[in-house]
């Protein structure tokens, strides 16, 4: 029962974000009960129900609790404040356009010599 009162909270707080348009967030949500274990191996999950923000490689694990408000508030917080990856010249000019401050941080993946 509690996993159902969560999954209505959890369509709730996908139109709050889309509503409040600040962010872009994909919202996917997995039946445990259907998973071949796969993916509940591979994000380690042992408790239900579960919510994780994956964003740039990462996976961050959402402790509050599960109500549509505060998941979306969270999730506005986190997404807003995560340094954004830009590849392009174009993606650049469009953050310079969108933010009156900001930090850009020019850095390699490449092994220094």
């Amino acid at each position: 029962a509690h996993c159902k009162t969560v999954s209505s909270e959890f369509a709730q707080a996908n139109q709050l974000v889309s509503a409040a348009k600040k962010i872009h967030v994909g919202f996917a949500q997995v039946d445990a009960s259907e998973d071949d274990q796969g993916l509940l191996s591979e994000y380690s999950i042992t408790q239900f129900p579960t919510l994780i923000l994956a964003i740039d490689g990462l996976r961050i694990r959402y402790q509050g609790h599960h109500l549509a408000g505060v998941m979306t508030g969270w999730l506005i917080e986190v997404v807003s404040t995560f340094p954004r990856r830009l590849t392009t010249v174009d993606e650049l000019d469009s953050w310079k356009a969108s933010n009156t401050v900001g930090a850009v941080a020019f850095v390699t993946d490449r092994k220094s010599s």
